[in-house]
């Protein structure tokens, strides 16, 4: 009997045993569930570092809890600790792998770190365990994108698209994902997402290059102004309304937005060089020789560092600088240059050829036009040349 007491009195203690450990689990859980419920309201005005640090104590619980370890990860991130964001983030994973939003959140991550490659394998896995959810597909959209696979990167925001067709962001994505390869349907994309609300200074220049591109001046104009109403100093937004300005005949406005930028950047060569086309348009001959003149000699011809504007556009600039000051025998000089650089270029040999005609060398005038017509037979401007010389 005493025996058995002894015995009873063992299975009665290892039952209060167990019920006090149970307790103090859900004990610990709650605490972290409000925990995690403070440091989401600091996270969402931004203080991540008070996050950190009502967070960072649960790390070693018993209750092994994986949204800790992903908040954490979001807190580091934000506050630039891209080391201690990415520990958060895999023991976060070690916990939960097939956790979409922490393969999503990883891989925004890594793309921001520019680790594309690593980031694709996140966001591929996020897009696997998200059960169609479509942010998985959009991000891991834009990493293919970012990575040069745009038939890849199409086929991911057209699944996003087809889930969610309201949402701006995917429409705008095809858009820029087809703008070059199907401009027609890139067009539509944009006047969809527009449509949704996309508002932001991206999308209006990236729509605006389209429709500049695609000869809808006016339209492209609006959408230029849309951006800078957003940020009156944004320098590409400025550069391309200019752009659109000088293709639009007006030369006055462009040169006022030119300068504006040439004055806070005069390594841009961009700047430089449409300023002084811009100043060749409102014969302002000596302001583009004094942008032009040394600049150009400074200048290594065999360098490919020069994005358009190449190298030959600023000699064929200064060319019609010192035509404009009279001077064709060094227009002609400098257009010779141009046409060195760039001898295909059919812009280059026209007006090669009025100057020669100008001088009086009509043959010699005639013999460029000619070539420019065996580069671009329909060009309407050498063959007019042409036939006023026969005449």
């Amino acid at each position: 009997m005493l025996r058995f007491l002894t015995l009873l009195g063992f299975v009665l203690l290892g039952l209060a045993a167990c019920t006090q450990t149970e307790r103090t689990r859900s004990e610990v859980a709650e605490s972290i569930n409000e925990d995690k419920a403070a440091a989401r309201e600091h996270m969402d005005t931004g203080n991540y570092d008070v996050a950190v640090e009502i967070l960072r104590p649960h790390v070693g619980d018993r209750v092994r809890d994986p949204q800790v370890h992903k908040m954490l990860g979001e807190c580091y991130w934000r506050l630039g600790d891209y080391a201690q964001a990415t520990t958060s983030y895999e023991n976060a994973l070690r916990i939960d792998y097939s956790n979409s939003d922490t393969h999503l959140s990883l891989g925004e991550m890594l793309m921001e770190m520019g680790k594309i490659g690593r980031a694709l394998t996140e966001l591929g896995l996020a897009v696997q365990f998200g059960e169609r959810a479509p942010l998985p597909y959009y991000n891991y959209g834009l990493a293919l994108y970012r990575f040069g696979r745009v038939d890849d990167a199409l086929a991911q925001w057209e699944t996003a698209y087809q889930i969610d067709p309201a949402n701006p962001d995917y429409s705008a994505a095809l858009a820029m994902g087809y703008t070059g390869r199907d401009d027609v349907k890139a067009l539509e994309h944009f006047e969809r997402a527009a449509a949704f609300g996309a508002a932001d200074v991206n999308f209006f220049n990236n729509y605006g290059l389209l429709l500049m591109k695609t000869g809808h001046l006016v339209r492209a104009g609006a959408q230029f102004n849309y951006a800078l109403a957003i940020e009156p100093e944004n320098e590409s937004v400025t550069f391309n309304f200019a752009t659109l300005e000088m293709r639009s005949g007006e030369y006055t406005r462009a040169a006022k937005r030119l300068e504006a930028l040439y004055r806070l950047d005069e390594i841009d060569h961009r700047y430089r060089v449409y300023l002084a086309k811009s100043y060749v348009e409102t014969r302002n001959y000596n302001g583009s020789v004094e942008l032009l003149e040394e600049w150009v000699e400074a200048q290594d011809p065999a360098s490919k560092d020069l994005c358009a504007p190449g190298l030959d556009e600023a000699f064929s600039i200064l060319a019609m600088s010192y035509r404009g000051l009279g001077d064709l025998s060094r227009a002609g000089n400098t257009m010779q240059r141009a046409i060195e650089l760039a001898p295909r270029n059919v812009i280059h040999l026209i007006n090669y050829g009025v100057m020669l005609a100008e001088n009086g060398n009509i043959e010699a005038a005639k013999a460029q036009w000619e070539r420019a017509l065996e580069l671009e037979p329909e060009n309407a401007l050498a063959r007019q040349n042409l036939s006023a010389t026969a005449q």
